[in-house]
């Protein structure tokens, strides 16, 4: 069992506990347990959508990270997307360095201003990813205006077919890199 699925089951069973609490006559009827009651709720409830949103922001950030910050191509081809994600990247590793000061999850997790940060994080990371598709789309689609269309086996069905191409895959490969660059929108 993973940490996340640990967290995530402790919470899920301290919820399911608040539940059965505020279900209760005594603290339905004394307002002052009533309001402990739902602000405990309203912590939890922030902490595992922020967990589950830093979650994916940090598997969203390893896999971008190699790619924008180690591909000098990348950098190139996409420089918008490259400067946004150096920005992501410097307030993610802020974050990160940060996250050990404040020891209790509850208070980490609802300190003010944490989720919308983590959401634009996220939100900006899908926006990279999302130009990094598009590129692949863009060379794939490249490549095949080369592929032969009278050449009857299913192209990229299976590993051990290589396609017909038209030309010769070292200068269909030079020329995808320049291509691009001239017909990017």
């Amino acid at each position: 069992m993973s940490i996340e699925d640990i967290i995530t089951e402790s919470l899920e069973n301290d919820n399911l506990q608040l539940q059965n609490m505020s279900g209760q006559k005594y603290v339905q009827t004394n307002p002052m347990f009533l309001d402990a009651v739902a602000k405990w709720q309203k912590n939890l409830g922030t902490v595992d959508s922020v967990l589950s949103c830093w979650m994916d922001v940090q598997k969203k950030w390893q896999a971008l990270e190699s790619i924008f910050i180690g591909s000098a191509d990348i950098r190139v081809q996409l420089p918008e997307d490259s400067k946004r994600f150096d920005a992501i990247n410097a307030d993610f590793q802020d974050l990160m360095r940060n996250a050990p000061d404040i020891t209790n999850v509850v208070d980490a997790c609802n300190l003010e201003g944490r989720q919308e940060r983590l959401e634009n994080m996220l939100s900006q990371l899908e926006i990279c990813e999302k130009a990094l598709q598009v590129r692949a789309c863009r060379r794939w689609r490249l490549v095949a205006l080369f592929l032969d269309p009278t050449d009857p086996r299913p192209h990229g069905v299976t590993s051990d077919i290589t396609p017909k191409l038209l030309l010769p895959p070292c200068l269909l490969w030079g020329l995808c890199n320049h291509v691009f660059v001239l017909t990017r929108d």
